[in-house]
């Protein structure tokens, strides 16, 4: 749907959007061995919901999820969480 060269791109698959970026040396950091997961990497969900609710309902499943936050003009609210394998995913509203 969208290409950056080099840097990033977005396919779409049937109702879901996946944007792969490329991950620069300033965010690489050597993965500590006892670390769940052995990847740099997290999906992104962008949803429509509350995203204090949705938190607050992963929460309640016993699903391990940060804080909500945001950054100055940003215009999404953004929450990571981790499934069960340690993989860390996140969660997107648009403001």
């Amino acid at each position: 749907m969208e290409e950056q060269p080099s840097e990033w791109l977005l396919l779409k698959a049937g109702a879901c959007k996946i944007r792969l970026h490329k991950i620069g040396e300033a965010y690489l950091r050597k993965i500590p061995e006892d670390f769940k997961a052995k990847n740099n990497t997290k999906l992104v969900f962008e949803i429509k919901d509350d995203i204090h609710k949705v938190r607050q309902t992963l929460l309640a499943k016993n699903v391990a999820m940060r804080e909500v936050k945001t950054f100055g003009k940003y215009g999404f609210y953004i929450c990571d969480g981790e499934d069960v394998e340690g993989n860390i995913f996140q969660l997107k509203q648009r403001k």
